[in-house]
């Protein structure tokens, strides 16, 4: 079977069709990187060298720091790997774990990703530099044909004499930022490959070298959508569960309509008397609830708008968050329930807010509602 990309040269295309083995339907026509209407990209394979070495594999080293995990100039903190570009002719082997690639169409085009940082000397042209390898099915490794290199392509032929890598295509020079480098791997669909990152120096002089990170490589698919509101069940809080507005109270990535525990205090919502307020011994997703119900009005202390006296319906009729069976001011809003002379009555609603007899003046307000 032939895959052919939309590229200017087919050649190279065909010899790489020749290296690999055949994939499944033939006259499959796509465009590198660009997955089909209705269908997103998704990982085969990924790496952000954050988690060690892992199935990487480096060739046997000369020097301490040759393809090794460093902690500086990463694309994404802490890791990347990095070729040391020495003064001295070399060659620096970076062999990623085999992966499978599926030969299913519908999943095309198959893409190899990765953020590039090089640090080459570049006041002597390409005498030092690095490029791209794969092998196929635990076969020999060869150089990846340029035209399936479609994002960031290689710079320049390795001029060094005493380079190992002389007269090899290669990304060769400096540059201040990394670079996305994008290869399309669908004429490799149905094998198993290891793609080889190779840097070859001469002796001539030395620099940073060669920082790889995020490496991934990708297919194509449909996102599910079982609850069908309109949300990809990957990024569904409850993709079983109809929600629109993906609502989660507490903030724990389990929306609303699907959580059983709302306020992520460990206790069931069905059985908790505060379901939308934490009241747990332990602030972050405690394992133990603390359901304290002061006044056993069936309301838990952290959500009763009158914990210490029983208020089973909870009213507040000046909806100052202070039930009106406790409420010192019951038609006028105060929060603070503020009461400076210390008697029955608030400060907002005391005719005689400093003086506890409300005796400041005739004709005022006694506790007892009656008139002086």
């Amino acid at each position: 079977m032939v895959f052919l990309p939309r590229t200017r040269s087919r050649f190279w295309v065909l010899v790489a069709l020749a290296a690999a083995a055949s994939a499944v339907n033939a006259g499959t026509v796509y465009t590198p990187g660009v997955c089909a209407v209705g269908t997103v990209t998704g990982n085969l394979f990924f790496d952000n060298v954050d988690a060690g070495a892992g199935s990487w594999q480096t060739n046997p080293a000369r020097k301490a720091d040759r393809w090794a995990i460093v902690n500086s100039n990463s694309f994404s903190a802490p890791g990347s790997w990095r070729g040391r570009d020495f003064k001295t002719p070399m060659q620096e082997l970076l062999t990623s774990p085999s992966v499978v690639l599926p030969s299913d169409s519908s999943k095309f085009p198959l893409t190899l990703e990765f953020q590039s940082f090089r640090n080459f000397p570049v006041n002597q042209g390409c005498r030092d530099g690095g490029n791209l390898q794969v092998a196929v099915n635990g076969g020999a490794y060869a150089d990846v044909p340029e035209a399936l290199i479609f994002a960031d392509p290689y710079t320049g032929t390795i001029t060094g004499i005493t380079n190992p890598d002389l007269g090899r295509r290669a990304w060769c020079g400096g540059g201040s930022n990394y670079v996305l480098t994008r290869v399309d791997l669908t004429p490799y669909a149905g094998q198993s490959i290891r793609v080889r990152f190779r840097f070859g120096s001469d002796g001539n002089q030395g620099n940073d070298g060669w920082h790889i990170d995020d490496i991934r490589m990708t297919q194509c698919g449909i996102v599910p959508d079982t609850d069908l509101d309109g949300i990809p069940d990957p990024s569904d809080n409850c993709p079983l569960a109809v929600n629109v507005d993906q609502a989660d109270y507490d903030q724990d990535n389990v929306g609303d309509v699907c959580d059983s525990d709302d306020d992520c205090d460990s206790v069931d919502d069905g059985v908790d008397n505060c379901p939308l307020t934490l009241n747990a011994t332990d602030p972050i997703c405690p394992a133990d609830g603390d359901q304290t119900d002061s006044d056993l009005d069936l309301f838990g202390n952290p959500c009763d708008n009158c914990p210490s006296v029983s208020n089973f319906d909870q009213n507040d009729g000046d909806l100052d968050n202070v039930g009106s069976a406790c409420d010192n001011c019951p038609a006028d809003a105060n929060t603070d329930q503020a009461n400076a002379d210390g008697d029955t009555l608030g400060d907002v609603c005391d005719p005689c807010p400093n003086d506890a007899s409300n005796a400041c003046g005739s004709n005022v307000m006694l506790d007892n509602g009656f008139e002086t």
